[in-house]
């Protein structure tokens, strides 16, 4: 899923090489897929940025 927003960066699609690319947008385009990017985008909490 590579959801945009997670607890940890995650390379994205136009990051990824073209199968695993393809790969991520037909499962993000899957209404299972989708309903996981809203609860992530709805539901989790942004990231916390800390100083090192």
């Amino acid at each position: 899923m590579a959801p945009p927003v997670c607890g940890t960066p995650l390379p994205q699609p136009d990051d990824m090489h073209d199968e695993m690319r393809a790969a991520v947008l037909r499962w993000r385009a899957h209404p299972a897929g989708a309903f996981a990017l809203r609860m992530f985008a709805e539901e989790r909490p942004a990231p916390k940025v800390t100083a090192l």
